[in-house]
């Protein structure tokens, strides 16, 4: 089946809410309904069938109000899938980049982690 990049759907919150708090930010089911009813535009999944596969978020920056925070990406690296190393999480970063111009922002902040290659993945975009 082909994967698809889309809005998040109510039928994927509990799936992507475990694939989150595995690979990226753990918090609770209710603080990410919260979350993602804030804005619903800004949480992308990619879904393989019915499986969510990869996701992709962010967040209005609490800091300035001109900027806009991606706040987490990452794609299922469960080797004996092969879902890693095919675009999803440039492709998912990219829907992000259209939803933030839509918003009329033009500046996107990004996390930090202590990974070279997540480090690599953020500056081959530069």
């Amino acid at each position: 089946m082909e994967k698809e990049i889309r809005l998040i759907e109510e039928t994927d919150h509990e799936q992507a809410h475990t694939f989150q708090c595995e690979y990226l930010d753990i918090e609770t089911f209710e603080d990410f309904i919260r979350r993602v009813k804030r804005d619903p535009d800004l949480y992308f999944v990619t879904v393989d069938g019915n499986e969510v596969v990869g996701v992709c978020y962010g967040s209005p920056s609490k800091k300035k109000d001109s900027d806009i925070n991606l706040n987490g990406i990452a794609v299922n690296l469960d080797e004996t899938k092969n879902y890693s190393r095919l675009g999803l999480g440039t492709n998912m970063q990219l829907f992000f980049e259209t939803a933030v111009k839509k918003r009329g922002y033009s500046k996107i902040g990004v996390g930090s982690a202590d990974d070279p290659k997540v480090e690599a993945f953020y500056l081959k975009k530069i």
